[in-house]
């Protein structure tokens, strides 16, 4: 009996591993390695943050224009970038989560 409550730990401490590890491995799928730097970055955390879990953002793919057309939705809906902040989160999108 007590071999089987040892084994139950150990499934059990390699589930929380695996769980661990795959977390870490979806970070990095979903490029959520906010520490490259990019002139972009600031402002997008900044900005999109406000009303938006940058997780969610970062989990889409789109080729520059569609970033695009999402920043200036977003500028019509009342996000506080200006034309040069917003150029620089699409080129920043656009470099971190472009379309496959």
């Amino acid at each position: 009996m007590i071999r089987q409550r040892k084994g139950v730990v150990a499934v059990g401490g390699l589930l929380a591993l695996g769980t661990l590890i795959g977390l870490i491995g979806l970070i990095g799928l979903l490029g959520c390695d906010r520490g490259i730097e990019h002139p972009g970055r600031k402002p997008f955390e900044y900005s999109c943050g406000i009303c938006h879990r940058i997780g969610n953002i970062l989990a889409k793919r789109k080729d520059p224009e569609g970033w695009r057309r999402t920043v200036t939705a977003m500028r019509q809906r009342g996000a506080r970038l200006n034309d040069e902040e917003a150029e620089s989160v699409i080129r920043y999108l656009a470099t971190i989560r472009p379309l496959k």
